[in-house]
């Protein structure tokens, strides 16, 4: 062992932790302090097992224990993504090794002859060349995973972890072979190769292809508030057809009252008063702010909470100004009110408070529930007793137009808090 031994080796160390940082989820107690201390610590197990074996072979698993202890500590990834990654930077270092030795001992020895390749001067030259294609391959990893910015779900993360394993039990015989030379060289150095080829292609892709998939689903979202949308349009036609009705009528309505006042009968006029006052209350309208968007879904819901017999009480600022366009408004207003009513339970009551705050506008709304504390499930659409599609929707409108968006169930109740930029 010499200095140009121990010098690779803490190269390769600070390779694999840089890599570690900039391909994990880190969280606050990360410090580059701690990227020296575990370089160290791994460069200096690396160098005791090449003094005992001569090569890095099944004891490089030793450095997976540093490796994961450093991924677990300091970042926020699931863990099962943690043994993938880690199980991943052995195997493709072992593949990037193993197919130098592999070409080099063709181009110099027409024979597979590791052990004396590893001893000649040609060491220097994989040492350095290994090195270099680490580099390049975990740069381009490490991008990919950063590009897809989210945490993998558990059984993607189970996935990845299946598939690396399996690749390290097919390419464990071959380093085994690379050193005892019991395989014809041609088919060694095809499937060594082929194996280093796949092994990248199957990451690099697994990424692309949850993005692509995470994308697909983000357009059928999409589609669904577009049909959405569509149906809140259609609705206040509806409504607006139906108040035009009630005007046409009106003059009728007046004037059959007047004939029974003036025929004495009082207590027929007062019947017909009384119905037209349901008929009318069935489609309530208040107009309490200056925004179109924001009274329309108001008398919605308050139509929709008479029907159903639910209180509701409503605070609002009436002079309102939201940045966001009117269409996303009203799929983000009509989700939240419709979810408000669609849950509600116990004592069947909904709060509404809308203000302005340190030039923000923030609405809060309460709906109780029959349970003291409901589990709000995000990843299914529909859910019985559970907020579901309408929540996702709303988190994506909140996201696009710079908001943000809380939900909290205590006390049995349920509350939504949104906080919109003016």
């Amino acid at each position: 062992m010499n200095i140009f031994d121990i010098a690779i080796n803490t190269i390769e160390s600070l390779l694999i932790y840089i890599f570690l940082s900039k391909y994990l989820r880190l969280n606050h107690h990360y410090s580059m302090v701690y990227i020296v201390l575990f370089t160290i610590i791994s460069a200096t197990l690396l160098t005791i097992i090449n003094t005992i074996s001569g090569y890095e072979g099944l004891l490089i698993f030793m450095l997976i224990t540093p490796n994961f202890i450093f991924s677990f500590f300091f970042s926020d990834n699931d863990v099962y993504e943690l043994i993938f990654i880690n199980i991943f930077i052995y195997l493709i270092i072992s593949l990037i090794n193993s197919s130098l030795v592999v070409l080099t001992s063709i181009f110099v020895y027409h024979s597979l002859d590791s052990s004396t390749l590893l001893e000649s001067n040609y060491y220097y030259f994989l040492a350095i060349a290994s090195k270099i294609i680490l580099f390049f391959v975990l740069s381009k990893v490490s991008k990919i995973r950063s590009e897809y910015k989210h945490f993998l779900r558990e059984f993607e993360s189970k996935l990845i972890l299946f598939f690396s394993i399996l690749l390290i039990l097919v390419f464990l015989p071959f380093e085994n072979i690379l050193y005892n030379g019991e395989l014809s060289i041609s088919f060694f150095s095809i499937g060594i190769i082929a194996l280093m080829i796949f092994t990248l292609f199957f990451v690099l892709s697994f990424f692309k292809f949850i993005e692509l998939s995470n994308k697909l689903k983000d357009d059928e979202l999409q589609i669904r508030i577009d049909n959405e949308r569509l149906n809140n349009i259609l609705e206040i036609k509806k409504i607006n057809n139906h108040i035009s009705e009630l005007k046409h009528d009106m003059k009728h309505i007046l004037r059959y009252i007047d004939s029974n006042l003036e025929q004495n009968k009082i207590e027929t006029a007062r019947y017909t008063i009384s119905e037209y006052l349901n008929t009318i209350q069935s489609v309530k309208s208040v107009y309490i702010s200056n925004n179109s968007v924001l009274d329309y879904c108001l008398n919605v819901l308050l139509s929709e909470c008479h029907k159903k017999n639910i209180d509701i009480t409503y605070t609002i600022n009436s002079k309102l100004h939201f940045s966001m366009n009117e269409q996303d408004l009203l799929i983000l207003l009509s989700n939240i009110f419709d979810n408000s009513m669609k849950y509600c339970s116990g004592k069947n009551y909904i709060k509404i408070d809308i203000y302005e705050i340190n030039e923000y506008i923030k609405i809060s709304i309460l709906n109780s529930t029959e349970h003291e504390k409901i589990f709000i499930d995000l990843n299914r659409e529909t859910t019985h007793g559970n907020h579901g599609f309408g929540l996702k929707s709303s988190i994506n409108i909140c996201e696009r137009n710079n908001g943000k968006i809380n939900f909290e169930s205590k006390d049995f109740t349920f509350i939504c808090t949104i906080i919109l930029p003016m």
